[in-house]
């Protein structure tokens, strides 16, 4: 979409007999959107590495370089105290309805 436009407004400015887009871009002063995706990605990519965006992986098994991020591991289960109001109070674990109670 960004293209498009940038395409457009060097069309325009140049009017019906206009050079190349590429010929516009360099009398511009304007980068595709190729290079201008290309130039986000190193920019974020520098923050990550020197901005501490993220925590860096202290294990010094793995395989590569020493820059890589630190990947946080969530575990999905569901535990019976959670869902008994996150207190741990084992009374209300005993005395909660079995899950077949609410399906029937």
């Amino acid at each position: 979409m960004l293209e498009c436009v940038q395409r457009r407004a060097t069309w325009i400015t140049f009017g019906r007999v206009s050079p190349s887009y590429k010929e516009r871009l360099e009398i511009g002063n304007l980068i595709t959107f190729q290079q201008r995706r290309l130039r986000g990605d190193l920019i974020l990519s520098f923050r990550i590495i020197k901005d501490n965006f993220g925590d860096l992986n202290q294990d010094s098994r793995l395989r590569g370089h020493s820059l890589k991020l630190q990947k946080e591991i969530q575990n999905h289960c569901e535990l019976s105290n959670q869902q008994a109001g996150g207190h741990g109070d084992p009374v209300l674990i005993i005395d909660r309805q079995p899950m077949m109670h609410y399906y029937s």
